[in-house]
């Protein structure tokens, strides 16, 4: 389904480019003249923190602790909620909901219990209007289980026994259940340091994750050769399509809209690559050798990459060579913890302190550049900026959804 203007995954859609290429009520021409429009505010008192918000013809949608809220764009009226999970079961084993995402009339909400151990974990179904309870269509996803071409996309991390856990990866394809397949990275310690993969982008026939310093494609369908390496093992691997490794803080990938090229970020730099076969198309130097921050963001003409207070912008086609340098960059007044929002010729910012910036996309013809607009909010933002029909909505820590809007 196209919604012209929504952003109905974080990141906007299943390329989770952070760009919304069908959002044009806010532009560099205005974006100065943003200001709060409505606050809906959380009235129960812990477990409150905004996730992503995502925006269907429906609302906009947003998970905050253990409910599920969808909330009038335009008025900030709360239109419907549902419970995730039991507040009380939380109070005795660790639960967590992601952020939603939306396909076809209706959202998706992974809820983990106990790392996906105890009944009730798996991924929430819920019709958009009305907020009717779907049931479990999936398991339990990493931060999002992405929807695409009615099959649904995830990584895992789960408890196996005292201190071991697994990790792995599934395709639940909703029209025809038996269609459905995953597979296993690794057998992680608990507590010592391991990571489970990154939650999927998904382009229109191959889905990508990170896994350690370890890029991962696979097709939409099984592939040939899935199998268990011992033999008696419950372990199941399957080979993916391609495969490459890189430096140590690996991001989680992001993929152009028209699905053709790959960005992911590791220490010090930025990687370009074709996303049908992984080839190399080129890659730049970031300011340090930290690691992004964030995911990278690419909209028509640029590559985002947050890092070390900044937000570096290369040319999304590269320099005509191997290597290509920034074209600007631009101080983001802290820490970027999540992805940047594009849309309308703007980049937006959101540090973990709540400062929000706004950047002209195009640059400003200096190698250095300035905000359009900022705005403090004094507070940890936890739901990354999504831009929709003329509105910012950015989520926080404090239980708030704001809607930014510019003045006449």
């Amino acid at each position: 389904m196209v919604l012209a203007g929504c952003w109905t995954v974080p990141g906007a859609g299943p390329e989770r480019s952070g760009h919304n290429p069908n959002e044009h009520g806010l532009t560099p021409a205005n974006v100065a003249n943003l200001e709060p429009d409505w606050t809906w505010q959380a009235e129960w008192e812990t477990d409150k923190y905004v996730r992503d918000p995502v925006v269907s013809v429906a609302g906009v949608h947003v998970s905050v602790g253990h409910k599920l809220v969808t909330i009038d764009p335009a008025t900030g009226t709360e239109r419907w909620r549902t419970l995730l999970y039991d507040a009380g079961l939380a109070a005795q084993l660790p639960v967590s909901a992601g952020a939603p995402t939306f396909e076809d009339g209706t959202v998706f909400v992974p809820v983990s219990i106990y790392r996906n151990f105890a009944p009730g974990s798996g991924t929430h179904t819920y019709d958009a209007l009305r907020g009717t309870d779907l049931g479990i269509t999936a398991r339990s996803a990493n931060e999002v289980t992405v929807p695409r071409d009615h099959r649904l996309f995830g990584t895992y991390g789960e408890i196996l026994g005292t201190g071991i856990g697994l990790t792995g990866y599934f395709v639940a394809n909703r029209a025809d259940p038996s269609q459905g397949w995953g597979a296993n990275l690794s057998v992680i310690t608990i507590g010592s340091g391991s990571t489970s993969p990154t939650s999927p982008v998904v382009g229109p026939a191959l889905w990508y994750f990170a896994d350690g310093a370890t890029l991962y494609a696979y097709p939409f369908t099984e592939p040939a050769g899935c199998g268990y390496p011992v033999v008696g093992s419950t372990f199941r691997v399957c080979p993916p399509a391609w495969s490459k490794t890189f430096g140590p803080g690996l991001t989680r990938p992001s993929l152009s809209d028209d699905g053709e090229m790959l960005f992911a970020g590791d220490a010090g730099h930025l990687w370009a690559f074709h996303a049908s076969t992984g080839g190399p198309m080129w890659s730049g130097p970031l300011p340090t050798s930290d690691a992004p921050s964030a995911p990278p963001s690419v909209d028509d003409t640029h590559v985002f990459v947050p890092t070390a207070g900044k937000l570096v912008a290369f040319a999304r086609g590269g320099c005509g060579g191997a290597a290509c340098n920034p074209s600007w960059s631009a101080d983001t007044g802290a820490t970027v913890g999540m992805q940047a929002a594009i849309a309308g010729g703007v980049v937006y910012t959101a540090t973990s302190s709540g400062l929000l910036r706004a950047f002209a996309a195009a640059g400003c013809g200096a190698a250095t550049c300035v905000p359009l607009w900022e705005h403090d909010l004094a507070t940890q933002v936890t739901g990354a900026p999504a831009v929709s029909n003329g509105r910012l909505f950015v989520g926080t820590a404090d239980g708030r959804l704001i809607s930014f809007a510019p003045t006449a």
